[in-house]
């Protein structure tokens, strides 16, 4: 199945089973936005962008915090 061209909207898509739902859409193809609640995971979040952008080059990440 590919998912290119589709968006992924993932709450709590920072880290754990958010971030691992993330990894697997992004190997299917679709760009992410991603919501996280708290400051703390600011960090996650950008060490998952990495993470994701390393292995799926053309992967669009987008996080929100709310």
């Amino acid at each position: 199945m590919s998912l290119d061209g589709k968006v992924a909207l993932i709450t709590g898509g920072a880290k754990n089973l958010g971030a691992a739902i993330a990894t697997e859409l992004a190997a299917l193809g679709a760009g992410l936005a991603l919501h996280y609640n708290s400051p703390k995971s600011k960090d996650a979040a950008a060490k998952l962008e990495q993470e994701l952008k390393a292995k799926y080059p053309k992967v669009t990440v987008r996080f929100y915090q709310g």
